[in-house]
């Protein structure tokens, strides 16, 4: 059986674009601050300052958001499966799973014998009043986000049960 590798769509790049305009907003805004501040008065000049502050942390936390689902990675193996995130790496052989959770917000908890790992959408699209979770690339090909669940719970044998 080959190795499977359940990676997120390349939706995510949106999050690295928003973070570069925001980030050169942020820095527009804090060159103007003193200009600003001279010329309209110390409120107005807070006012600026707040609104610079803002848009640096929301390019910060973009760029977060990237990072982390760049590195976001499900690895399936012929006798167990991998986790891989910014910060951990988990094997859990698929012998040891007990059992897989359906949670809400399309999120699922593997529980295995030494450790649970949940899974989660990287993110979601929204269009209107319908919102579903942004898929996967299983080897090159994008599958939608149900996929890797229904795989492992094939591979685990167990039944994906709602809680």
């Amino acid at each position: 059986m080959p190795t499977i590798t359940y990676r997120p769509v390349d939706v995510l790049h949106w999050f690295g674009m928003e973070s570069r305009s925001s980030r050169r907003s942020g820095f527009h805004k804090g060159g103007q601050l003193a200009k600003k501040t001279s010329e309209q008065g110390v409120v107005q000049g807070l006012r600026l300052a707040a609104s610079a502050a803002f848009d640096l942390t929301k390019s910060a936390a973009g760029d977060l958001v990237q990072a982390q689902a760049g590195q976001t990675e499900y690895v399936l193996h012929e006798s167990g499966f991998e986790v891989i995130d910014l910060v951990r790496r988990i094997k859990i052989d698929y012998a040891q799973v007990q059992k897989i959770i359906a949670k809400n917000n399309d999120r699922f908890l593997v529980v295995a014998d030494s450790s649970k790992v949940a899974i989660k959408p990287v993110a979601h699209l929204t269009a209107g009043q319908i919102r579903v979770p942004v898929g996967w690339v299983r080897n090159g090909m994008e599958v939608p986000y149900s996929t890797l669940v229904e795989e492992l719970s094939a591979r685990c044998t167990v039944e994906v049960t709602a809680e």
